[in-house]
């Protein structure tokens, strides 16, 4: 009988199947942990910044946006912005209570933004000055910035 094998014998070393072994599994997702405890801190301070940036980035504009509207006389009346934890509402009138709710414009921020300081601010027409001056704090878990606006209307950024 040749050509033929006895199922007792032992594969030709052609034959075998190959596979991976436990250890070699093991081994690789303890690498794949380790890259992802050093990878994943890194991440999460870098998604706080974008957010905290991203904050003070629509803030600034609404700001920016009202003076201009405001020095313009857009809508012949004030423009404002007011402050929220949620967002930042660009909005028409002389007060936020009494605004055109129809030319409200919402700036929405990441959901792990606080603020704190002003919170409502109103430009004059013509002149686009503030009604009120001082600072705006933008916290992401531990990272903080601030926003500074004076009576001539400028922003820092701190």
């Amino acid at each position: 009988m040749t050509g033929h094998r006895s199922p007792f014998q032992p594969m030709s070393k052609s034959f075998r199947l190959k596979a991976f072994t436990l250890v070699e599994i093991l081994l690789t997702i303890s690498l794949f942990v380790i890259m992802l405890s050093f990878t994943l801190p890194a991440y999460v301070n870098y998604q706080n910044r974008v957010d905290l940036d991203a904050a003070v980035t629509l803030t600034a504009q609404a700001i920016r946006t009202a003076v201009t509207l405001s020095d313009a006389s857009y809508g012949d009346t004030n423009w404002g912005v007011h402050l929220t934890t949620s967002g930042v509402t660009l909005f028409k009138g002389t007060t936020y209570a009494t605004r055109d709710t129809t030319e409200d414009q919402l700036y929405s921020f990441p959901r792990t933004t606080t603020i704190g300081g002003i919170n409502d601010i109103t430009f004059s027409r013509l002149y686009g000055l503030p009604s009120q001056t001082g600072s705006i704090t933008f916290n992401v878990n531990s990272l903080n910035t601030q926003i500074t606006l004076n009576g001539k209307s400028q922003i820092q950024y701190q």
